[in-house]
């Protein structure tokens, strides 16, 4: 049974749009969405947000402000929703980003072969996704769509963001419940393929 949900992608792939989209369609099917999103705003979360814009991309301190608040939030947050959602048939658990983006997001000097590793070292703290739906675009389209509503941070490297997508894609390539869906159409008919996948996962209807 399909009943946690995670909507990935690169910064500017529209993952706040289709979530928001996402949200609406399970509440008309009756569904009741809960939505959490990484980074949390708990302690560690803040402290993140507050630093992105400084951090080398590839520093110790980012990344352990990555993993902690992972973990902070799996314990706080993820872990009751999801025990909640699953005694609870009617209630759907969303996320924007989740345990995908410690691999995504991992430095550009490691080894694709990490990627696996350390997906599984996140999973001893926090859970995978039922169905990940990755929001796959170009890194040119992201970079525009960011700048024209503010400003970049350390991640929004043109060479980052490839990298990251790269990473995204092969993810898909390693995990059967992750897909990757094309981010660059219209959002109503990235909301329609998005929609057509769950179905196939067995959640919502198609028409």
């Amino acid at each position: 049974m399909i009943c946690y949900i995670a909507i990935e992608g690169i910064d500017g792939s529209g993952k706040d749009t289709q979530l928001h989209l996402l949200s609406a369609r399970l509440d008309r099917d009756g569904l009741t969405p809960i939505i959490l999103q990484e980074p949390s705003y708990g302690p560690h979360g803040r402290a993140l947000r507050a630093r992105l814009t400084d951090l080398p991309s590839d520093s110790l301190e980012q990344r352990a402000l990555f993993t902690e608040d992972r973990r902070d939030h799996a314990a706080r947050k993820i872990l009751p929703a999801l025990a909640f959602v699953r005694a609870n048939p009617d209630f759907v658990l969303l996320q924007n980003r989740s345990v995908l983006s410690a691999a995504a997001y991992q430095p550009l000097g490691r080894e694709d072969a990490d990627l696996k590793r350390t997906i599984e070292e996140q999973l001893s703290f926090t859970p995978l996704p039922d169905l990940t739906i990755v929001l796959d675009v170009p890194t040119e389209v992201a970079l525009q769509r960011i700048s024209g509503r503010r400003l970049l941070h350390s991640l929004e490297r043109s060479e980052i963001l490839e990298a990251v997508r790269q990473r995204y894609q092969k993810l898909a390539d390693l995990y059967s419940q992750v897909v990757l869906v094309d981010g660059t159409a219209p959002p109503d008919q990235v909301r329609n393929s998005i929609r057509d996948k769950l179905a196939r996962a067995g959640l919502g209807e198609q028409s």
